[in-house]
């Protein structure tokens, strides 16, 4: 491994400009390691279509409206 104080002098010898780009590819990285999240991957294809989406809303009593509401209210 590296010596911590080498690295530290490193660090702080290098420009702004270079740490900000070696924390873009840093953060770049940890997102391409991270995968494509379920909703828009495989998973987003089996959405139900309307009608069966109304029934679960109805099932979940929820009431047609721009925005679903509870019945409740």
């Amino acid at each position: 491994m590296h010596n911590p104080a080498i690295v530290a002098l490193a660090v702080l010898r290098m420009k702004k400009t270079d740490l900000v780009k070696n924390l873009e590819k840093k953060i770049k990285g940890k997102m391409q390691a991270a995968g494509v999240p379920g909703r828009f991957g495989e998973g987003a294809a089996q959405l139900p279509d309307r009608r069966e989406q109304r029934k679960l809303d109805q099932a979940a009593g929820l009431v047609p409206f721009a925005v679903k509401l509870h019945g409740d209210l």
